[in-house]
């Protein structure tokens, strides 16, 4: 069998499996299949003023990652020739 054709065939199968098994089982969504899956590792939810405080979190540290990314980005491309 091709590996394309095969490819297709798999990808066919399963999307029937998800779709057959969203009709017919319990849809478990939202914050009860969030709590199930993480009451037992121990985090306590966030608080609001925790959320309101997370976008500073990820503000730029002055890592000069960002700095040696635009110097390498401004160097001249390199291209490899066959010898």
């Amino acid at each position: 069998m091709p590996p394309r054709l095969k490819a297709i065939l798999l990808l066919a199968v399963f999307l029937i499996k998800t779709v057959f098994r969203r009709i017919f089982t319990r849809n478990k969504s939202g914050i009860a299949a969030f709590r199930a899956n993480y009451d037992a590792d121990g985090l306590p939810p966030v608080s609001s003023a925790e959320r309101e405080a997370m976008p500073d979190f990820s503000r730029c540290i002055a890592c000069a990652c960002a700095t040696a990314a635009r110097a390498v980005a401004s160097l001249p491309p390199v291209v490899l020739t066959a010898a």
